[in-house]
């Protein structure tokens, strides 16, 4: 009777460790998924960030709009790769443009559109024929100087990110920037953060200069006048340039450094970091076409599934050896190999092989000048 007793309780706990170790399998499963969920979410936003990048449609000059709305850029508009897939016989991928105009617009007045920047330190007014332009009330300087730091963190901001993914772009596959890169987009952000810091530091004393500017509204149009800025002259007052920058040094020290100067870099950082998300293009070959991040985002599920897949065996077989030991992980194992070969297209890119083009285009970055 007691034989019998301690023999139940031995299949009962057998039974209870065996469904343990299932919970446990597809627990791991679970949160294997959402790890690769998220590294294709990221390797997307980046790889999407490379392909903005390459078409170098950022704004990166301070000369050029938009933060300076009289003079617009000079962009060469170029077909920059997408869906890269290698085949059996040829490398094939799709070909994408991004307008230059379109986007400029969005940069400037979209969502997340800067040229608000502009308009507050270059303000035009209405003047009719009798009004005296010197009594219109002129911008503030201690605002012009934190605009001023503003726009040089986003236009720097630009430079950094633009450099950083042209270079992954032109140096790794899309493979490698959707499933590899995100292991490195934390160093990246920190990298960022320090360098905006520094940087906000220098400006903070740089653009002292700001308080001794002088401006004046000049006609822009027949009933209009725009303001504008004039640096000061090179015998500017050594003296009141010392008493500035003492005064800075302290603001520096009472606010600047922990509650100014981190606001603005934060700021900063959010309009580069976000401003991709918002720049569109055109399939090449159709001016109607519409290609954003999400499309991109899609695209990546598809053409990279095979990859996706090859991901997803290796966790189902990790975690049986895990969970169960060596001969589960077998089964695992010759499960995989059975789909592999009896159901090939588990393993193959699920998108439309038809809409790829078997001659990829240069990696160069499109070349941008400022002019009229």
């Amino acid at each position: 009777m007691a034989d019998n007793t301690i023999e139940e309780k031995k299949k009962k706990t057998s039974g209870e460790s065996n469904l343990t170790k299932i919970q446990s399998f597809f627990a791991n499963i679970g949160l294997d998924l959402l790890h690769l969920t998220i590294i294709v979410f990221t390797g997307s936003v980046m790889l999407y960030n490379c392909k903005v990048a390459q078409s170098n449609i950022t704004p990166t000059e301070l000369d050029c709009s938009p933060f300076k709305g009289d003079v617009l850029p000079i962009l060469q508009e170029i077909q920059i790769n997408m869906n890269v897939v290698k085949t059996a016989d040829d490398i094939k991928s799709a070909k994408i443009v991004f307008p230059t105009e379109e986007n400029m617009n969005t940069i400037k007045n979209g969502i997340l559109g800067i040229d608000w920047i502009r308009r507050l330190l270059e303000p035009e007014v209405k003047t009719p024929a009798n009004s005296n332009i010197d009594e219109i009330p002129k911008p503030s300087i201690l605002l012009a100087y934190f605009l001023f730091i503003l726009q040089n963190l986003i236009q720097m901001n630009n430079v950094v990110v633009n450099k950083v993914y042209e270079t992954i772009n032109k140096n790794c596959s899309e493979s490698v920037i959707v499933f590899i890169m995100p292991y490195i987009v934390f160093f990246i952000l920190v990298g960022m953060i320090i360098f905006n810091t520094i940087y906000s530091w220098w400006l903070w004393f740089s653009k002292a200069e700001v308080f001794f500017y002088k401006g004046k509204y000049t006609p822009s149009d027949s009933d209009k006048s725009k303001f504008q800025w004039q640096k000061p002259g090179k015998h500017q007052s050594v003296v009141w340039l010392c008493i500035t920058l003492v005064i800075l040094f302290w603001a520096f020290l009472f606010l600047g450094s922990w509650l100014i100067l981190p606001c603005l870099v934060f700021f900063s950082a959010f309009i580069s970091l976000l401003t991709p998300f918002f720049i569109t293009a055109k399939k090449s070959g159709d001016e109607k076409s519409k290609y954003n991040f999400f499309n991109a985002l899609k695209d990546v599920v598809k053409y990279k599934m095979s990859v996706i897949m090859y991901i997803i065996s290796f966790y189902v077989i990790t975690e049986a050896y895990k969970t169960h030991g060596v001969v589960e992980a077998l089964f695992a194992i010759f499960a995989c190999i059975f789909i592999y070969f009896f159901y090939p297209e588990t393993y193959k890119p699920m998108g439309d092989m038809s809409k790829l083009t078997s001659t990829l285009v240069d990696y160069t970055q499109a070349i941008k000048t400022c002019g009229n």
